[in-house]
């Protein structure tokens, strides 16, 4: 746990380092993964986290997860390229870019996973996996054990 604590101090401090040049994103992917992973070690160590995965947020995220993770980075840099484009990078606005920027990844994931990742996990089901009888290289049959 004290190792925890360390590396978010030394990712804070990066932070603020980078905030001096102006450098808004590198708080997002800096000290938010260690301060989700923390939350999630304390939520755990509670004996809270079944209750917590069972959250309607939490399923909801983990259903467009995999579109999410796909989508998120072209999505939110395109949000983040219309706000600087019209704000050039203005301090006050920063945040609700980064926040348009996420809630804009999540729309997007959320309309992939329903018109294209949930419609092909359905087709996939229609076609049945058959185990070759014999082996491809040799056209022997397996042995069985």
């Amino acid at each position: 746990m004290k190792w925890l604590w360390f590396y978010i101090a030394i990712m804070l401090g990066v932070v603020l380092l980078d905030a001096r040049n102006g450098d808004a994103g590198i708080w997002l992917t800096t000290f938010m993964t260690p301060l989700a992973g923390g939350g999630i070690y304390l939520v755990a160590i509670s004996g809270k986290l079944e209750t917590l995965l069972r959250g309607k947020a939490i399923q909801f995220l983990g259903r467009i997860s995999y579109s999410l993770y796909l989508t998120h980075i072209p999505i939110g840099n395109l949000v983040d390229s219309i706000g600087v484009r019209h704000y050039h990078a203005s301090p006050c606005f920063i945040y609700t870019w980064i926040a348009l920027s996420i809630l804009g990844s999540i729309l997007f994931a959320s309309l992939m996973y329903q018109f294209i990742e949930r419609p092909g996990v359905e087709l996939g089901k229609r076609f049945k996996y058959v185990k070759p009888t014999t082996s491809r290289s040799t056209g022997v049959p397996p042995v069985s054990k």
